[in-house]
């Protein structure tokens, strides 16, 4: 079932515009589960490669990760956005969400509404503000799973589809950082001519 396609127009003034179709939330939940590196995205596919360092826990970073996006994404490919939703009326239902996220998860991440700054470089997110980028109807995520090879039990590297330059992909550091990764950092781009 197509839950949603994200068809953006990229280029601007004295570019080239190309439209740039974003893999829908069936197609996300199959990569997440299934390891489909070896298939190649087409010509205009914009992926960025995310370098994710661990401690000799790379393995469990990335099972983690994935658990807790399949069920975000899951629940979002279940249930259709409500378009008339106001942004200042975006409410989650704690006693659910407290039981479907991880407790690795929940333990990282309070549901408080204060944000607090844990060093100069990353502050931790909330559950609210993190759900926020899944569930709401006026954030597109702007990033898509496509595939996690794993380099050596410190490495992993993380391959996403992307839609527009530049773009928010702090919900997923965040999902990286709380899962044990200790350090997340943009390190290749493949930009369709």
């Amino acid at each position: 079932m197509l839950a949603k396609i994200d068809r953006r127009t990229v280029g601007g003034i004295g570019k080239e515009s190309q439209v740039i179709i974003m893999i829908d939330d069936g197609d996300e939940i199959l990569r997440l589960c299934n390891d489909l590196r070896d298939n190649l995205p087409s010509r205009d596919t914009m992926l960025v490669v995310i370098s994710v360092a661990c401690q000799g826990n790379a393995v469990d970073v990335l099972a983690k990760t994935k658990t807790l996006l399949l069920t975000v994404i899951q629940y979002v490919a279940n249930h259709p956005f409500d378009d008339d939703l106001e942004p200042a009326h975006f409410l989650i239902d704690r006693l659910f969400w407290t039981e479907a996220l991880p407790g690795w998860f929940l333990e990282a991440t309070p549901f408080k509404e204060e944000v607090q700054v844990f060093s100069s470089t990353q502050e931790i997110w909330t559950v609210k503000a993190w759900l926020y980028w899944f569930l709401s109807p006026h954030e597109d995520r702007q990033w898509r799973w496509w595939s996690a090879p794993l380099v050596s039990s410190s490495l992993i590297e993380i391959n996403i589809q992307i839609n527009e330059i530049p773009f928010q992909w702090g919900s997923l550091r965040w999902a990286l950082t709380a899962a044990g990764a200790h350090l997340v950092e943009l390190s290749n781009w493949h930009v369709p001519k």
